[in-house]
């Protein structure tokens, strides 16, 4: 290879122990690792003097390497001498990764090439952000190789690159290297960890980096702490996020007695995490405590934060005054304002403010996409205007490029509605656009569903196979959920059947379904032998799926597998609730186990009153002839605990009546009609009976008339007991 011109071209010779530069199979170790200034320094970033003068020469020399069949090596040879910044700076305006490895290897082919760690970290970055890891491990493995010891910036860029592409154990593995290696992480090193911890959402890590930046200096009692705003900054916005005030709060103090300075972006984690807490007057406070420094002023995202922060607090009537404050201060609104906003009112269904606000996002040039239109679409549904609706739509459609999340977002709103013909027209449109995904049949499923119409869902299921959108477990899944619902037995078990062949397992949702239907239509045994698979295939069963198989039992009078359930539900770790407590009275009712039933009562009555448990035991009273009992349960209940109910109203009625006590029986009728507690044909009868009984005409002919003027129609019961008032006057 020919002598390169100009033998100290790569790395000064004054400057190779300075930087920790290294020969090519050198044993010697550097005298000092190069830190972030020597890093700046070498790529010319920290010199205003260095930028204005980027030589003609460098800027040809990138131009021609810009080329599409430029050769590096040509362009390179013709160079002539260059100095160590240049050299770094031509490699890290590379944008693409394989132009970078040419230029690289271009520098280590020349005869005076010595290991740089500069030239390193600006490969190892390039590889990162272009994803090539195997390339990225191959150089960070050479550069071991050559004894080129990284710097915190080699690790910082290493931790970072990883980081963001959401390979969270291969950063940590090189933050621990880092750690292992020696090299002491500096503020903003940490910080990149903590931005790494926090785009994970593991704040207990966080936390730990941050805190470890504070030492007590045991000789003077002085406290170190850190010194860069973001480091603070950070670890405010993640307490933000987790809705930590307190403890975003001793950050922002202990940011106070550092004497760090306070930015912009300081108040506006705090206004965050004060929003987070719904203390909107603390937030209120510290953007006129803004206003009133001269380092910082509100900014767009202050807005937007106190924005999104009365809108999460229900306080909307605020939004409008946020928003003039906004415009007198200078601030223009961004694209996060108006989607804020114009979701906000949508959601409240106030349609002209959403609808101006449209209009004037559009006049400030900013793209109302997609997604904005759905919600708008959303809100004219919910405003019962689906002609405007349909238009937007229509309108959305006509201009192409439909993704089909938005076929889909569309179906949903439709779906959720019962607007099944739109519903239809949208998945027609969708289909026809050759979007045919599986989340495409699975909503139109969904609103057949939510308008009962089953077997149409059905349909849509069997045409996804042949329409190429074999069906995924979600599918799977909706389909079980809406089975049950319509009670289509054998379509049910045809379909488990189909779900083992396809290697899917249903959902937990699933599961609890088809147990409790099962329960209903009397199938004990399969309705236990669908919750055995679950647990066998390794779905954990939840209060919802073990109340569903108790109830089952419960309506079958199985008292043993009943009280099994519920004990291995306790020994899972939950508490039994009343919907448990209820099926464990029902079942001990069915049985007249009346000492068990007042047991549970008494459970179900220190957790919360419950009405349906209520009378049931009363029932259990009525029927076992304790009618001491029901009375005392029945005053309980008028007391408020849990309240009369009209179903309880009526077995004390018919109790009395049967009993021959009259006036009893009409104290309850009246309490009835003070309470409006007589709402169906049976209730009415009883009462009717009631006052029949008591040789009360006229009350029996004002309940009747009120009988009809609530749109009910008198049965051969009612009828009857006129009858009975005709014959003992002898007619």
């Amino acid at each position: 290879m020919p002598q390169f011109p100009g033998a100290g071209r790569f790395v000064d010779t004054g400057q190779q122990c300075a930087t920790g530069n290294i020969a090519r199979n050198s044993s010697r170790r550097p005298q000092k690792q190069p830190g972030r200034k020597e890093w700046e320094s070498q790529t010319g970033k920290n010199s205003p003097r260095a930028r204005k003068q980027h030589s003609a020469h460098v800027s040809s020399i990138l131009a021609a390497l810009a080329e599409r069949n430029s050769s590096v090596s040509l362009v390179l040879d013709r160079a002539g001498r260059l100095e160590s910044r240049e050299l770094s700076r031509i490699l890290s305006e590379q944008r693409d990764w394989r132009k970078a490895i040419e230029v690289f290897s271009w520098f280590q082919r020349q005869d005076n090439y010595e290991a740089n760690v500069f030239l390193y970290n600006i490969l190892l970055r390039t590889l990162g952000r272009a994803a090539k890891w195997e390339l990225l491990q191959k150089y960070w493995s050479e550069m071991l190789g050559e004894r080129v010891p990284p710097t915190i910036f080699t690790y910082s860029i290493l931790v970072d690159v990883h980081g963001r592409a959401g390979m969270k154990d291969e950063a940590i593995r090189f933050y621990r290297h880092m750690i292992e290696s020696g090299v002491e992480p500096d503020e903003v090193m940490v910080s990149t960890y903590m931005n790494l911890q926090r785009r994970f959402g593991d704040l207990e890590e966080a936390e730990k980096a941050f805190w470890g930046l504070f030492s007590e200096n045991l000789v003077d009692g002085t406290t170190k702490r850190p010194e860069n705003p973001e480091t603070y900054n950070t670890m405010i916005s993640f307490y933000g996020e987790h809705a930590k005030f307190a403890e975003g709060s001793k950050v922002f103090a202990e940011m106070m007695k550092a004497g760090v300075e306070l930015t912009t972006v300081t108040f506006n984690a705090m206004i965050h995490v004060y929003g987070k807490a719904g203390r909107t007057r603390e937030a209120e406070l510290l953007v006129t405590n803004m206003k009133q420094r001269k380092d910082c002023c509100p900014d767009v995202a202050t807005y937007n934060s106190l924005i999104e922060m009365y809108v999460k607090n229900d306080k909307l009537e605020l939004v409008s005054g946020c928003l003039e404050r906004m415009r007198d201060s200078g601030v223009s609104a961004d694209q996060v304002t108006f989607r804020t906003l114009i979701s906000a009112y949508a959601a409240n269904n106030v349609v002209w403010k959403a609808e101006a606000l449209v209009q004037e996002m559009e006049g400030s040039g900013f793209l109302i996409d997609q997604a904005m239109y759905t919600v708008m679409i959303a809100m004219y549904v919910r405003a019962r205007d689906v002609p405007k609706a349909e238009s937007v739509f229509r309108f959305l459609h006509s201009r192409g490029g439909l993704e089909v999340s938005t076929y889909v977002g569309v179906m949903d709103v439709y779906a959720e509605h019962k607007c099944l013909d739109q519903a239809r027209e949208v998945f027609e449109l969708a289909k026809n656009a050759g979007l045919k995904t599986p989340s495409l049949y699975n909503v139109m499923m969904k609103a057949y569903g939510a308008c009962d119409r089953f077997t149409d869902a059905v349909t849509v299921f069997e045409a996804m196979e042949k329409d190429g959108a074999s069906p995924n477990e979600a599918s799977f899944n909706s389909l079980i959920q809406l089975l049950c619902k319509g009670r289509l037995l054998e379509i049910l078990q045809r379909v488990l059947v189909l779900v083992k062949a396809a290697g899917f397992k249903p959902s937990l949702a699933s599961c609890s379904s088809v147990v409790s239907f099962y329960g209903d239509m009397g199938r004990v045994r399969e309705a236990e032998r669908v919750f055995k698979e679950m647990l066998a295939s390794g779905v954990e069963a939840d209060v919802i799926c073990y109340s569903a198989l108790l109830n089952a039992y419960a309506e079958a009078g199985f008292a043993r597998e009943a009280q099994q359930t519920l004990d291995s539900l306790k020994a899972a770790g939950f508490v039994p609730d009343t919907i448990v407590y209820t099926s464990m009275m029902k079942l001990y009712s069915n049985l007249g186990l009346i000492a068990e039933a007042e047991k549970i009562y008494e459970e179900i009555s220190r957790l919360s009153p419950d009405v349906f448990a209520a009378n049931t035991m009363l029932n259990l009273y009525i029927k076992s002839g304790m009618f001491t009992e029901a009375e005392q349960l029945f005053r309980a209940m008028q007391r408020g605990k849990p309240g009369l109910n009209e179903v309880a109203c009526t077995m004390m009625l018919k109790l009395y009546r049967e009993a021959g006590k009259i006036e009893q029986g009409l104290d309850v009728a009246r309490v009835m009609s003070r309470r409006f507690l007589i709402t169906d044909a049976r209730a009415f009868n009883v009462v009717i009976a009631m006052y029949v009984k008591a040789g009360l005409m006229r009350e029996a002919l004002e309940a009747l008339k009120e009988m009809r003027r609530a749109g009910l129609v008198p049965s051969r019961s009612t009828f009857s007991c006129f009858e009975e008032i005709l014959e003992r006057a002898g007619m």
